[in-house]
């Protein structure tokens, strides 16, 4: 196969189900779009599970079970006064 840049023979890279083809005159990567997603897809769930760990994600959660409990409790204050007034 030729590179469609500068028409190299063109080296596979990787024996997996998601390989490339790789130029070594130009440097190019080529692939078609199905390698492209199982590369994409590959990267994806890697990065997915380093996500769920990090710090930011847990701090996120943190602050909106803060926010929960002070909704909660500021209409649990609401319902006292109103029962109050009565």
């Amino acid at each position: 196969m030729l590179c469609p840049i500068c028409d190299a023979d063109i080296v596979i890279v990787g024996q997996t189900e998601a390989d490339m083809d790789y130029c070594p005159e130009c440097e190019a990567t080529v692939g078609n779009h199905a390698q492209v997603e199982r590369v994409l897809d590959r990267y994806r769930s890697r990065h997915a599970k380093i996500t769920k760990k990090s710090p930011k994600m847990r701090e996120g959660r943190r602050r909106k079970k803060q926010n929960q409990r002070f909704r909660q409790e500021r209409s649990n204050k609401e319902a006292f006064y109103e029962a109050d007034a009565y």
